[in-house]
Formats: structure tokens, C-alpha cells, sequence
């Protein structure tokens, strides 16, 4: 008898962000709309051995911490294995009126790099290989 034992794509590491806002919780795409009070989760798969993954967005001025939650953390160790499916980081983030510099915020998320090698990676414009994702920011 003949099964499928997944492809290579199968067992990659993945990183998907959520919103959570007034209609419920949904995968975020490219430009989509992030506003105050709306909450920002991420979900990750890691079926191989990362083991960290640091979470970082930016708006053209400053870096935003979303994991670590703040500058100078450790990266924070994350499940691995074939059970680390769709794992939702343990928290959300919320971001105030005001917080967010312009009208567009970038999200980095990568496995295995410190923090703060990641956020001047970032502002290097030099994110090669880690996960992205460009939202537009609406105060209103």
C-alpha cells in the first residue's frame, strides 16, 4: 500500500500573522488594514529544530517589539517537532493611537535569530530569508 509521506513543504517552518478585530480572528495578507485596538497574534509551525523565533514590525522610523515583547529580551524559545502545528504565540499585541509612525507597518518574524541582530537587519532593509508581511496602518 502506497502513502504520502508529505513533501519538503510540508515539513518547513512556517509563520502566519493573524488579526483578531471586531468580526473574529483571520490570516493577514499584504496590505491589509491594521487600526488601533485591533489585536496582532502570529502562528507559527516548526515541525524541524528551531529553536526561537523572534517577531518584529517596523514603520519606516522605530522598531516595534512583538516577540520579545521589548528591546533588550532574549529570544523566547518556541515548541519543535512534529506536534509544533500551528502553534499561536501565547500573546497578542495591541497597538495604541499614535504608535505606529505613517502609514505602513512591516512585520519580520524569523527562527533562530537574536532580537536585536533582527531589528538592525531591518532597518539595514536586509531581511533576506525571513518572513514578511507589509499592512497598512489607519488611525480612523
Amino acid at each position: 500500500e502506497y502513502r504520502s509521506r508529505g513533501t519538503a513543504t510540508d515539513m518547513a517552518a512556517s509563520v502566519t500573522f493573524l488579526i483578531t478585530d471586531a468580526s473574529g480572528t483571520s490570516p493577514l495578507k499584504t496590505q491589509d488594514i491594521l487600526r488601533p485596538g485591533d489585536r496582532l497574534g502570529v502562528r507559527y509551525g516548526n515541525p524541524t529544530s528551531h529553536k526561537t523565533l523572534t517577531v518584529l514590525g517596523y514603520d519606516g522610523t522605530r522598531i516595534h517589539w512583538v516577540y520579545p515583547g521589548q528591546a533588550g529580551e532574549a529570544a523566547v524559545a518556541i515548541q519543535s517537532g512534529k506536534d509544533a502545528i500551528n502553534v499561536r504565540l501565547p500573546e497578542d499585541v495591541v497597538f495604541a493611537p499614535g504608535e505606529i509612525q505613517g502609514s505602513e507597518l512591516k512585520l519580520v518574524a524569523a527562527f533562530d535569530v537574536a532580537p536585536e541582530r533582527l531589528a538592525a537587519q531591518i532597518r539595514a532593509q536586509d531581511v533576506t530569508g525571513a518572513t514578511q508581511l507589509s499592512l497598512r496602518w489607519q488611525e480612523k
